[in-house]
C-alpha cells in the first residue's frame, strides 16, 4: 500500500531502530535517527513486507533498549 508507514517519534538523538520479524530475522535497520524514525514497511532489500506481527528494537545513544511489537495489516 503506497503512502503506509510506521513511525517512532520522541526519540532522544543518537538511537538506533530495527525491526525484527517474529521468528527473530532482520527485516529492516532503520540505522540512527534523532527525533523520529519512518519504517516504509519495506526489508533492508526494498521489498514490500508481508502481513504479520514485527518486533522492534530501539535502542539509545546510552544502551538503553525498548522492544515491541507493531502488526501490519494489509
Amino acid at each position: 500500500h503506497a503512502g503506509k508507514s510506521v513511525t517512532f517519534a520522541n526519540l532522544p538523538g543518537n538511537t538506533s531502530v530495527k525491526i525484527f520479524t517474529v521468528s527473530g530475522h532482520l527485516a529492516r535497520d532503520l540505522g540512527i535517527a534523532s527525533g523520529s524514525a519512518t519504517w516504509d514497511l519495506k526489508n533492508d532489500s526494498g521489498d514490500k513486507v508481508g502481513s504479520g506481527v514485527y518486533v522492534y528494537l530501539i535502542t539509545d545513544g546510552q544502551g538503553n533498549k525498548v522492544k515491541g511489537k507493531v502488526a501490519i495489516i494489509k
